[in-house]
């Protein structure tokens, strides 16, 4: 499918906000620390949890052009060490969000 070009402007707030909505629709609950300065550094903007699937998984939402920091990249990198599933997810990533938050097992 193609993407709105609309999205491709979005800030990293409006397309979070796409995701979460989407997320919703499709019966993940998720997390989401309204104040990251209040976290440790370089955590993922959202967590999405199946209840009763065991389905879960990290998200860092990014602008089309925002760029990862260090912190970021050796937090998912250990995330993914622990056997856990994340993304960075961009607009340009619309059709693979919509998969992965449409499916239904793991």
């Amino acid at each position: 499918m193609s993407i709105p070009a609309e999205l491709l402007k979005y800030s990293e707030k409006e397309w979070q906000k796409v995701i979460t909505s989407c997320a919703e629709f499709n019966g993940w609950s998720y997390w989401h620390n309204p104040d990251s300065r209040r976290c440790n550094p370089g955590l993922p903007d959202l967590m999405f949890l199946r209840e009763g699937t065991g389905q879960m998984f990290w998200v860092e939402v990014k602008k089309e052009k925002g760029k990862l920091t260090e912190r970021q990249k050796e937090v998912l990198e250990a995330l993914e060490a622990a056997d856990q599933e994340v993304y960075v997810w961009r607009p340009s990533d619309w059709d693979i969000v919509r998969e992965r938050l449409c499916r239904k097992h793991h």
